[in-house]
């Protein structure tokens, strides 16, 4: 026992110093097990939340490709109800004295109807697409928020189903008011420059290409003057008087709150960028469809194929109607190729992810 002693009393301080260090290492050891316990739950939280939210996404996606679908029919028809080229082919059949005229008439509404719809529809898909990924993105944080009572976001319910019909009926501005007033100012402009073009003047595809392009020009430079993104005014109300048909005060300040975050995100440039782009892709579309068509009237030996105008009304009509009713099952059909656009999506996902996001 005495030498134990003395070997402890010699050798003290280098025994504390390793129980030290060995006690350092244990409370380390258990201190990084710990911490490596939280991390693992945190990213597996994380990764919970995160498919979690990719999941309520693409469900989304899915109700804005089928509410766009919905819609078409209905936007197609209002522009084909006011821009009615059947009816003046009908009068045409009856030979009228004032055929010359008719003929004119057709002439520039089918430029102005072919315009509009291409329009109309690239319209109906960005509108819709931010409404819905709007409100997408309040109810998933709504979700989130139900389990939390203290959370200072809980009492929002943006989840209101009286909230959210009020608020996605902005889109009947689009397909009222709205493309009522885009189509005056399209036939206006349609007429100021395909008036005076001969219906016996041969053309090519790359002169229709130029005169959709200058029509195009003219049709922004006439409308952007008061207004960062010139196509606001016919995708929403100026001032939408629809509070009345809200139970609160607070459902009113919500609903203006989505409309000015609506207007917000339509007026920027990511939004003007995706739609100029869409419209893009809309025109070089039809043009294919129209060129199809075309080269039937050519032979191999010809260098570049010319049509009359009046030969190539009906085939701008016909291919537009074409273009506008292909089965999401038809190779390269305009429509579903529109709705999943790169940038769109791009667009979409950004759009849902700031609203998902507690502030």
């Amino acid at each position: 026992m005495d030498a134990i002693y003395q070997f402890f009393k010699r050798h003290r301080r280098k025994i504390i110093l390793s129980s030290a260090i060995a006690g350092g290492v244990v409370v380390l050891v258990k201190y990084s097990q710990w911490r490596l316990q939280k991390f693992i739950e945190g990213e597996t939280t994380l990764q919970m939340t995160r498919a979690r939210m990719d999941n309520h996404f693409t469900n989304n996606q899915k109700t804005c490709h089928l509410t766009i679908t919905s819609l078409l029919p209905n936007l197609n028809e209002i522009i084909e109800n006011e821009i009615n080229l059947d009816q003046l082919t009908e009068k045409l059949k009856e030979r009228p004295q004032n055929r010359l005229q008719i003929w004119e008439d057709l002439k520039i509404l089918t430029f102005s109807q072919a315009i509009t719809k291409i329009y109309g529809v690239c319209m109906l898909t960005i509108l819709v697409r931010i409404q819905l990924n709007i409100i997408g993105g309040y109810m998933y944080l709504d979700s989130t928020n139900s389990s939390e009572p203290n959370s200072a976001n809980s009492d929002q319910g943006y989840a209101s189903a009286r909230l959210q019909q009020r608020y996605l009926s902005l889109v009947y501005h689009l397909l009222g008011d709205g493309l009522k007033e885009f189509m005056r100012i399209v036939k206006d402009t349609t007429s100021d420059i395909v008036g005076s073009l001969s219906l016996k003047k041969e053309v090519t595809l790359g002169d229709i290409s130029q005169l959709f392009q200058r029509i195009r020009m003219i049709l922004h430079e006439n409308i952007s003057q008061d207004s960062k993104m010139f196509l606001i005014s016919f995708m929403l109300p100026p001032n939408p008087e629809m509070n009345d048909v809200l139970e609160s005060q607070h459902e009113n300040q919500l609903f203006d709150k989505l409309v000015a975050e609506t207007r917000d995100i339509i007026e920027s440039q990511d939004c003007i960028k995706v739609m100029n782009h869409c419209l893009d892709f809309g025109f070089n579309t039809f043009f294919k469809k129209v060129d199809e068509v075309i080269k039937q009237y050519g032979t191999s030996k010809d260098f570049e194929i010319t049509l009359a105008v009046a030969k190539l009304l009906p085939v701008v009509s016909n291919q537009l109607k074409v273009m506008m009713k292909e089965s999401n099952n038809a190779p390269n059909s305009f429509m579903p190729k529109l709705m999943d656009h790169k940038l769109i999506e791009i667009l979409s996902l950004n759009i849902y992810e700031a609203f998902a996001q507690p502030i």
